[in-house]
């Protein structure tokens, strides 16, 4: 490939990209803001007996309130949910149900109000379940945080002025569990989609 068709395809992708960034694509999202995150993920646990490793279905629910342009404060959940294999020393040796969640108060930034890009961190109460407790009950409770990086586009506008955005979000919820038999330390990145109402 020649350096002139290098230099015309850079061009190309440079004014598309100046175009992109130059129209606010989501138009300053304001007022009261509810997410829902479907997606998939992977956890990784650190817990020798009965560790919740593998693929996840993650999501959650995040919400708030703009208290200042491209802020908004509120709270935030992170649920991954999925059957695991049988691990040794684990529960009845059956296929397990596991489950990590955190939920706890959040904050989300839009550093360009105008434009969809957002930073959402939480830190709160956090439980696991890895399936080893014969009555269903929880086997962990604890801390736990979330980080995520999205991005929104405004798909719709109703006629009473509701902003119904969708995006994608890469999301790692992070819990840190006790109990008097188990330890947890789980560590879950995921890929989620984002549909967002205000």
């Amino acid at each position: 490939m020649t350096r002139a068709r290098v230099a015309v395809m850079v061009g190309v992708f440079a004014s598309a990209y100046s175009v992109a960034a130059a129209e606010p694509t989501d138009r300053r999202p304001d007022g009261w803001l509810v997410r829902a995150t479907p997606g998939f993920g992977y956890s990784w646990d650190d817990e020798p007996t009965c560790a919740l490793d593998g693929r996840m279905f993650a999501g959650g629910f995040s919400g708030g309130y703009f208290v200042a342009p491209g802020l908004l404060v509120g709270a935030a959940v992170a649920l991954n949910v999925n059957t695991l294999p049988p691990a040794a020393s684990c529960g009845d040796g059956s296929v397990r149900f596991a489950l990590a969640m955190v939920v706890g108060p959040a904050v989300d930034w839009y550093p360009r109000p105008d434009h969809g890009l957002h930073v959402l961190a939480a830190f709160g109460y956090a439980e696991i379940d890895d399936g080893s407790m014969p009555d269903g009950s929880v086997s962990g409770r604890g801390i736990g945080g979330i980080a995520a990086i999205g991005y929104d586009w405004l798909a719709e506008r109703s006629s009473s002025g509701t902003a119904i955005r969708i995006g994608t979000q890469l999301q790692v919820s992070a819990q840190r569990t006790f109990t008097a038999n188990a330890k947890h330390s789980t560590l879950v990145p995921a890929l989620l989609v984002t549909f967002a109402f205000n």
